[in-house]
């Protein structure tokens, strides 16, 4: 998958056709906005506050997004969530999510239907065995188990991703789902999932990594068309 560069002022942006997918990556550290602060008689900035600062980011960024698509200025975009936490513009013409990471933060846009996207560095995971024995199938720990570093690292992230892509597609939380999904052996498509969900043939996922640095997965359940991967850059 391709990443091209965008650079403000973005103008208004057409939305995709069909099942096609719009990906959007920023670092919001390259974000022009004022810098976290540090506490008062402090001489470094908490974790608080650079939670804050990044949630502040990314919330800019998320309207200037969705405001190109409906051709209004960011400021007037009202973005309102489920009652399970997923984040909706109401009667908008598009649906999306969004995923960050550290100071990533990727937005995910379709004309329709339902989309789940999750981004995560790529790096090697000390815990990937034990966590890989709680949260998936007995099949799965064995397979991942069975792979040496950085493999094994690499696995379970494609995996992990596309857990979180698939459920944040339906818009469930992973402790009501998780121990309903079962994935292939390379992670490419869903073979289990919840009853009440769509049947697990017809979910669609697609990986991708981004300049060795993240990778990621957007699933939902049905097709996917071209998936077109933007950079927004702030200089």
């Amino acid at each position: 998958m391709d990443l091209k560069a965008v650079s403000l002022p973005l103008g208004r942006l057409t939305l995709p056709v069909d099942d096609d997918i719009h990906l959007w990556l920023i670092n919001t550290d390259g974000l022009p906005l004022p810098a976290a602060r540090q506490e008062h008689g402090s001489d470094h900035i908490s974790l608080h506050t650079k939670a804050r600062d990044q949630r502040i980011r990314q919330q800019f960024v998320l309207r200037l997004l969705l405001g190109a698509y409906l051709n209004l200025p960011g400021k007037d975009v009202s973005i309102l969530k489920t009652e399970l936490g997923k984040p909706y513009v109401k009667d908008a013409p598009f649906i999306f999510n969004l995923s960050h990471c550290q100071n990533w933060f990727m937005l995910a846009i379709a004309s329709s239907g339902e989309i789940g996207v999750d981004i995560e560095v790529d790096r090697l995971v000390n815990s990937a065995t034990r966590l890989a024995k709680r949260c998936f199938s007995a099949v799965e720990y064995q397979q991942l188990s069975g792979l040496e570093e950085p493999e094994r690292s690499k696995h379970f992230l494609k995996r992990w991703t596309a857990t979180e892509a698939v459920v944040k597609a339906k818009g469930q939380t992973l402790a009501k789902s998780l121990a309903s999904l079962v994935f292939n052996d390379d992670v490419s498509c869903l073979t289990h999932c919840p009853d009440e969900w769509p049947a697990a043939q017809l979910w669609s996922l697609r990986h991708f990594s981004v300049s060795d640095q993240l990778v990621g997965c957007v699933a939902r359940p049905s097709g996917l068309g071209t998936t077109t991967l933007r950079h927004l850059r702030f200089s």
